[in-house]
């Protein structure tokens, strides 16, 4: 997605266990890895866990765009790596070809 990409300005639930995303195509278990503290998207990614007063557990939401707009960066910069990685090996495929 380019600069003017409108992400989803809405945040959605974590699903059910076993369950993908609807927006992400993530499952259950991965969304939350990356969404605890300490996850690769923690700080990049709003999240909010709706939990009543006395109560032990509560449902966790996320913001669709948020995660998105991370997803796209990621694919972006590890596009970017594998591509600065194919020069170097083409470049050294070079210096070993006239050595």
């Amino acid at each position: 997605m380019d600069a003017e990409t409108q992400y989803p300005n809405r945040y959605t639930e974590i699903p059910p266990n076993g369950k993908v995303c609807a927006f992400t195509g993530l499952k259950h278990a991965k969304l939350y890895s990356m969404l605890k503290k300490g996850g690769e998207a923690f700080s990049r990614v709003r999240v909010a866990n709706l939990r009543e007063p006395g109560k032990a557990r509560g449902k966790t939401i996320f913001h669709v765009g948020d995660m998105l707009r991370f997803i796209d960066e990621k694919a972006k910069s590890e596009k970017a790596e594998a591509e600065e990685m194919a020069a170097v090996m083409e470049m050294a495929e070079a210096v070993e070809a006239t050595a």
